[in-house]
């Protein structure tokens, strides 16, 4: 498949962009381009420039199209998805997306990845800055002296919840001197067996059978949640100090909340509502483009003004919500902001090496353009499987002397 990242090569409006990257003249603007060929084109930006790229998607549906595609290419595609944040104190609570983002941002951190295709409004949600993820993860190794005590404390202030036996990502289970953990950036659980406070051995088991399946060198241990205190101590100070500014008609309802969560972290209790203190634990908010070197990345916006009414669409949205928050006390002012918007988004694509993906032109862009390329190209009426058809189409082609290749997902 590498030939695919060579097929542009030659083509005037291709080069053009490639030219445009390594002189730094962009942000650049393509029109023309629909799904199939954004994906060809962005695999081969990054193939021909050795850069990683985050590609910005109008919406779901088209973030996993272009990352089906991408992977279909050769391309180590990942998709970043949105989450809820959860600001009650509820227990029992899905972490699914959260995990996935974690398992993302981890990949990114060891460069195994080659785009990260995510949408506009899962990009500018905060989360856990890069430093302090990667402080958070730990290495563990057969031979390592590392007590199973002070592994037990870290997963549970990572967000490790304590079962029995472990069934599911963000878990860890210890029966004597075995430790079970299930981290989200992983396909497996691992187990590890201690001796005394020596790693005797790490392997991978099968959650059914509870059964080791093979052994394995390393593990890397992560955390299972975005929003992790240093000192939940501390943050129950900075909690109450803000209680106590508070003022307005929602003040009582929201200070006997925050009062409430200070004193079960004071008493090293858990709180399913972490979520609401993320800019109290992080005072220096984080994206995902901050996983991003400026320097050696791509960003692509993929329909730019899809993604900008978006972001509108998002914000309004939480504006609403908000206020219901506000009047039932479990947000205040300091805790009522979660997400950039789309002036930061522009701004990162100043500083950031930046193609406009369109499939029609625009008549003008929010921030300047250093090139402008419109690339003629079509995609063929859908293929049922008659060969006629098939035919048809190439001899056309053929004819122009092209040179065609023909992909197929199927051997029908």
């Amino acid at each position: 498949m590498k030939f695919l990242s060579t097929l542009l090569d030659g083509v005037t409006e291709y080069e053009t962009l490639v030219s445009a990257v390594e002189r730094h003249n962009t942000p650049a603007a393509v029109t023309g381009v629909s799904g199939i060929h954004k994906a060809h084109l962005i695999h081969s930006l990054c193939a021909r420039t050795g850069r990683k790229a985050l590609v910005l998607a109008s919406d779901e549906g088209e973030g996993q199209r272009l990352c089906n595609d991408l992977s279909s290419m050769g391309t180590a595609a990942l998709v970043y998805p949105a989450r809820d944040f959860n600001f009650r104190a509820a227990e029992g609570q899905s972490r699914e997306y959260e995990h996935q983002r974690l398992q993302v941002m981890a990949g990114m951190l060891d460069g195994d990845y080659q785009v990260v295709i995510s949408c506009i409004d899962a990009a500018l949600q905060y989360t856990i800055p890069p430093d302090e993820l990667r402080s958070k993860r730990l290495t563990l190794r057969a031979g390592q002296e590392a007590p199973l005590e002070k592994i037990e404390a870290l997963l549970s202030a990572s967000g490790y919840e304590r079962y029995q036996q472990v069934e599911g990502p963000g878990q860890f289970a210890v029966r004597g001197g075995i430790l079970d953990f299930f981290t989200p950036d992983a396909s497996t659980p691992v187990r590890v067996e201690f001796w005394g406070d020596e790693v005797d051995s790490l392997s991978s088991f099968d959650m059914e059978s509870q059964r080791r399946t093979e052994s394995i060198p390393q593990v890397t241990l992560a955390p299972c949640v975005e929003v992790i205190p240093e000192k939940p101590a501390f943050l129950a100070q900075k909690i109450e100090k803000l209680a106590a500014s508070l003022r307005g008609k929602n003040a009582p309802k929201a200070k006997e909340v925050l009062r409430g969560e200070a004193e079960k972290l004071k008493n090293g209790l858990r709180i399913g509502s972490m979520d609401k203190f993320i800019a109290l634990v992080y005072p220096q908010a984080a994206t995902l483009f901050d996983y991003f070197p400026p320097e050696d990345s791509l960003l692509f916006f993929s329909e730019g003004n899809k993604l900008k009414e978006r972001v509108r669409t998002t914000l309004w949205q939480w504006g609403e919500d908000v206020k219901s928050y506000l009047a039932e006390g479990l947000l205040c002012k300091g805790l009522d902001q979660y997400s950039q918007d789309w002036e930061y988004a522009l701004g990162k694509a100043e500083e950031t090496p930046t193609l406009f993906l369109d499939l029609f032109a625009r008549g003008s862009y929010e921030i300047p353009t250093k090139t402008l390329v419109n690339m003629t190209a079509k995609q063929l009426s859908p293929w049922g499987g008659g060969v006629e058809l098939l035919a048809e189409d190439l001899r056309a082609l053929l004819d122009q002397g092209r040179a065609c290749a023909v992909l197929t997902g199927t051997e029908r």
